[in-house]
């Protein structure tokens, strides 16, 4: 069998899926196109011989006029007062006429039984020459994520394909458009990590911070910065050491670092929280999916964001009702606790907590992502 797989424009778009890559029990070579220019310096750690990276910088014609079309959209989506789902559907057409008749100088070597693509659901003029030599499209989720009180519906881009992956069913962004196909697997990184040996780091704290939108998520960068200060001042107190996580796409990571620099006890760590060993006393987070890889490693998560109820008015993942709710919060998968209140719980509580945490999870996030994958394919391949 032979599979493509599609990466648009950001290498999160292989967070998901890598782990499956490298569990999956079939015979399957791999085809990892890397699209935008950005991406052409990338490789695959412990890489193995089943697994092609495909540089796309031989096909700068569609990359370059994909990029044009990008930028030319951002302006007219500012500049014109017209519904953005039109515009966005606009520009989808000129990428589908523009790959009937673009020639591509290397043009595309093999016919695919599956292409795989990220449900961002962007479209690019390649990926619509890729999808016609392929039998079947799969999408894929971008990340172990999932997003419920998502409140009025988005308007989505209708993608044919064979099978929508899920992480599980709470996420219902992509209902009703996708549910025909849709199929709950869980997410194959939680798989990893549950069959790794994990190192306890029980003199460890992680924190994970967050670009903060009082008009998105209900707190603000000032009261989050403050709220680092105290936590940090306690951390040293208590003679932990502090692991730091900073969203990639934060434009305000320098200011998270001026208040962290101060304190000798604090590492920044990079990369996907799914690939770090590691198990903390603490995960002490801002609103956020990052912290999910942590609960299977039985690590005790905790929201401590410092909500304020005078911006929970019109709030995407939020409500406030004799406090701040959020879809983890509901699920049981992470309490909001006040610094201060969560400094006060003794040990029973806290592993209560903890292991009533693990329990949603494994509930939430089906096990064994990679076999059902497996069947799936199997199933539609017929």
């Amino acid at each position: 069998m032979r599979v493509a797989i599609f990466v648009n424009n950001s290498m999160g778009e292989l967070d998901w899926i890598v782990p499956y890559i490298k569990q999956t029990s079939l015979d399957i070579h791999f085809d990892i196109y890397l699209y935008h220019k950005r991406l052409w310096d990338f490789d695959i750690q412990n890489k193995t011989d089943n697994i092609n990276i495909i540089c796309c910088s031989n096909y700068k014609n569609t990359v370059f006029l994909d990029t044009f079309l990008d930028n030319l959209y951002r302006y007219l989506a500012r500049k014109i007062p017209f519904d953005i789902n039109y515009v966005s559907n606009f520009f989808d057409f000129l990428r589908y006429f523009s790959s009937l008749f673009i020639i591509l100088k290397y043009q595309l070597k093999y016919k695919y039984d599956f292409i795989f693509r990220d449900y961002n659901l962007k479209q690019s003029i390649l990926l619509y020459k890729l999808s016609r030599k392929s039998k079947k499209v799969v999408i894929y989720p971008h990340s172990t994520a999932l997003m419920t009180n998502y409140g009025k519906k988005p308007q989505l881009n209708k993608i044919k394909h064979a099978i929508f992956l899920e992480n599980t069913e709470y996420h219902d962004r992509f209902l009703p458009y996708y549910a025909k196909n849709m199929a709950v697997v869980g997410s194959p990184g939680l798989d990893v990590i549950r069959q790794k040996k994990i190192t306890n780091k029980l003199n460890s704290i992680l924190i994970i911070t967050r670009n903060c939108d009082e008009s998105f998520f209900g707190f603000d960068y000032d009261s989050s910065f403050e709220l680092l200060r105290t936590i940090l001042t306690w951390a040293k107190r208590s003679n932990l050491e502090v692991d730091i996580k900073h969203h990639p796409r934060d434009n305000r990571v320098q200011e998270w670092r001026r208040v962290s620099e101060s304190f000798d006890n604090v590492k920044e760590i990079n990369g996907n929280l799914s690939e770090n060993n590691n198990s903390y006393l603490y995960c002490l987070c801002y609103y956020t999916s990052a912290f999910i890889p942590s609960i299977v490693k039985k690590t005790l998560c905790i929201d401590v964001s410092p909500y304020r109820s005078i911006y929970f008015k019109n709030l995407p993942y939020h409500t406030w009702n004799n406090g701040p709710h959020h879809e983890f919060s509901e699920l049981k998968l992470l309490p909001i606790i006040e610094f201060d209140n969560f400094l006060m719980l003794n040990a029973n509580q806290k592993k209560n907590i903890r292991d009533s945490q693990l329990n949603a999870l494994n509930n939430i996030y089906p096990v064994d992502s990679s076999k059902a994958i497996d069947n799936l394919l199997i199933k539609h391949s017929k």
